[in-house]
């Protein structure tokens, strides 16, 4: 009998137009495999501030910021202060 393994893959953020085809691709093989019956798989977005590494929940207060090299940064609000 196999044995199970869980494998994390963060990606980095998905606004950014680059990292969502890759984010895509991912999907699209995974879910490939997963209804070949050779994988079962789940996606999480687990959102961090990239000051401080803080993971966000869903009712924190934070914004985006765009960047000039096409990236974009969370900042919570305890780093706006």
């Amino acid at each position: 009998m196999d044995k199970e393994h869980d494998i994390k893959i963060t990606l980095p953020h998905m606004e950014n137009p680059k990292n969502k085809d890759l984010k895509n691709g991912l999907k699209e093989i995974l879910e490939k495999e997963q209804a070949k019956g050779n994988i079962s798989f789940s996606m999480n977005l687990i959102r961090k501030c990239d000051f401080c590494q803080r993971h966000l929940k869903e009712e924190d207060k934070f914004i985006s910021l765009p960047q000039e090299n096409g990236d974009i940064l969370d900042k919570c609000s305890e780093c706006q202060r």
